[in-house]
């Protein structure tokens, strides 16, 4: 492109010897980035080299120093201020922070044209002349005749819209406090035999959740019952036991198991150890049970620690749920260790009363403790151990768990069978099957557990950053109701992940299989016969029949943060029904840590306005969240600093 040429060419000669002493008035000098002239002049005579030299620096210098304010007497340029092209906020800037703003944006137009009219008002028309940032042309004039002249700069420079100088702060929480979600597993139980079997006063069954909280502020407390009724009855007490909460009529549907929702008095509730009780009566010519998803899921508001810090080496114990059954007792409980983690040990503890017959202890799909006595004697070692002390038992061999001793991810599970024949990986019918003799009630302690130890491989520690618990219903990510398979889709924010559950619901139940993947990965499809299994990316399958946790570990390695992910369960297979629906009230919960702080923001011209501003910004960034707290900032002023475009390289080639 050819710059256009305006005026003699003689007045531009005297601009040129008279330069250094119009930029002592006009041009006011700041600090400068790194500058490296370099002359190529090997073969010019000393007078025309001095003269092109001159023209080149003078053109490198105008450029670097020259102001956009004091540039406005050029039309074009103040054109460009008056319609918002060059802002009025950078009226400060130099031109070549304008420039090197509109080069580094892509708008190479506008910054071409602006340096054709700042070099065309003063350079001599004759001269041939070139301006390149990085080697890319922004503005031609003349031929070259091969006498030449080059200054070259490294340059960087403020972007277009921001302040060369002012305030600015960020904002965190010194202290928080915000919405808590737990979502506590209540055991798939049982008492086993029904009137069929014994009289009528059999078969009640009786269990009780022992829950902690640090806190009853504004809280709710909803207890999701899923069991067999046929014709029986159910009350819910929480601490009172004198004040019980009957289960409603709409709980009773013709297919014999009932699922509903319970919102428990808040009220009962007390800062420290609660005891949820429920007791089912007798159904009818059948036994007393539960199915999954059986949980109690709590909403309350606490302060929250700002700092989330994974300790390690872990130790983890969980409760079982405490069961009275008569005349027998049984549960299964599921328990997990993060996929990846060194397994150091695994316990399980079981403490029982009232036992007489039998007793047997599982986990996963392997019997790790039985004993019983046939006729009509007792069980000697079951009154001695599960009536007495307890057992407790090393069980880490049988967890889930790779040829080096780490956490495959999949959910384990624990049974205890008291009185009655537990389910075999066979496939067996035995939690229907009454042991002869058994008699009273007998009682699964609360006290019994399991305790995981492990040590985690990348243990997760952030500042700034609190937990939230995200609970997403499943029939609101597939849209259809209850199937035998279920499908969901479902998007985590793009943080941290710290945990992730599927809770399965169903009425009637006998094997799950669950997979999760993301994109790009495929959806697995079904493997029947004899595998019973997800293709690709299972996560976990019932290890025998009837053993259904409510609560599924996902992986964190099946999930992706920002993006898509993916869950598929069914049922119905390996001896299942037809009627092994999931419900749609089956959901997917995670955690996530949201940030607690918010960085650096624009500038203002006084520290109220830029506190103000970081207040504002971690307000509306905790909203969404329910988080609230104390906000602390920290106000910092800037001057001279460059924003966002630069190093770049500023070559000014003037010749004849």
């Amino acid at each position: 492109m050819r710059g256009s040429a305006a005026g003699g060419s003689g007045g531009r000669r005297a601009f040129v010897f008279t330069l250094d002493a119009m930029f002592a008035v006009v041009i006011i000098a700041v600090a400068i980035v790194a500058l490296a002239s370099i002359q190529r002049a090997s073969i010019l005579p000393s007078g025309k080299y001095i003269y092109l030299s001159a023209i080149s620096r003078d053109a490198a210098t105008v450029l670097e120093k020259t102001r956009v304010s004091e540039a406005r007497s050029i039309p074009r340029i103040d054109a460009y201020v008056l319609n918002g092209t060059i802002r009025p906020e950078d009226a400060d800037k130099r031109l070549i922070d304008i420039v090197g703003s509109l080069y580094a944006g892509g708008n190479i137009t506008v910054a071409s044209d602006i340096l054709n009219n700042l070099f065309s008002a003063f350079l001599p028309s004759r001269v041939y002349y070139q301006i390149l940032i990085n080697n890319q042309t922004l503005l031609l004039n003349n031929v070259s005749h091969g006498t030449e002249v080059v200054t070259r700069s490294i340059v960087s420079g403020y972007l277009s819209g921001m302040p060369t100088s002012g305030y600015i702060s960020r904002a965190w929480l010194g202290n928080a406090r915000g919405n808590v979600t737990e979502i506590i597993e209540i055991a798939t139980l049982g008492s086993g035999f029904s009137s069929a079997y014994w009289p009528t006063a059999y078969g009640n069954l009786t269990f009780v959740k022992y829950v902690n909280l640090s806190s009853v502020d504004n809280l709710t407390a909803i207890l999701a019952l899923s069991f067999h009724e046929e014709g029986g009855w159910a009350y819910v007490w929480v601490n009172n036991l004198s004040d019980p909460i009957p289960v409603g009529n709409e709980c009773y549907h013709p297919v014999n198991a009932c699922y509903d929702k319970i919102t428990l008095n808040a009220s009962h509730f007390v800062v420290g150890q609660n005891a949820v009780k429920v007791t089912l009566g007798t159904p009818t010519n059948y036994h007393t049970h539960t199915h999954p998803g059986m949980l109690l899921t709590l909403n309350y508001n606490d302060n929250r620690q700002t700092n989330f810090v994974q300790g390690n080496p872990v130790v983890e114990r969980t409760n079982l749920t405490e069961v009275y059954g008569r005349p027998a007792a049984w549960e299964i409980s599921p328990f997990n260790i993060p996929e990846g983690a060194k397994i150091s040990d695994v316990w399980v503890y079981v403490k029982a009363d009232g036992v007489n017959k039998r007793g047997e202890i599982w986990v996963n799909n392997n019997r790790v403790w039985y004993n019983y006595t046939s006729g009509s004697g007792s069980c000697a070692v079951c009154i001695a151990t599960l009536n007495g002390a307890g057992i407790l038992k090393n069980i880490t061999r049988w967890v889930w768990q790779n040829a080096t001793g780490h956490s495959s991810g999949q959910t384990n599970t624990v049974a205890v069978y008291l009185d009655i024949a537990g389910d075999d990986d066979t496939g067996g019918n035995g939690v229907d099957l009454p042991v002869d003799g058994a008699a009273g009630y007998t009682n699964i302690s609360g006290n019994s557990y399991v305790q995981v130890n492990y040590t985690l491989a990348n243990p997760i520690v952030k500042f700034n950053y609190v937990p939230y618990t995200q609970v997403l219903e499943i029939d609101r990510l597939d849209g259809q109701g209850d199937a035998l398979t279920k499908n969901a889709n479902f998007t985590i924010a793009n943080t941290t992940l710290v945990s992730a559950y599927y809770h399965d619901v169903q009425r009637f139940s006998y094997k799950n299989a669950v997979a999760a993947w993301h994109p790009p990965e495929a959806p697995p499809s079904w493997q029947g016969y004899p595998n019973y299994r997800w293709s690709v990316n299972q996560i976990f399958k019932s290890p025998n029949s009837r053993n259904i946790p409510g609560t599924i570990y996902i992986p964190l390695s099946r999930l992706q943060v920002g993006g898509i992910n993916s869950l598929r369960t069914r049922d119905g297979f390996d001896g299942g029904s037809s009627s092994n629906y999931i419900m749609t009230n089956s959901t997917i919960e995670y955690t996530i840590l949201v940030p607690a702080s918010v960085p650096y923001g624009d500038a203002f011209a006084n520290t109220s306005a830029a506190d103000a501003d970081a207040r504002a910004r971690l307000q509306a960034a905790l909203a969404p969240y329910n988080i609230t707290g104390t906000p602390a900032s920290d106000i910092a002023n800037i001057a001279g600093i460059s924003w966002l475009w630069g190093p770049s390289e500023l070559k000014v080639i003037i010749g004849t």
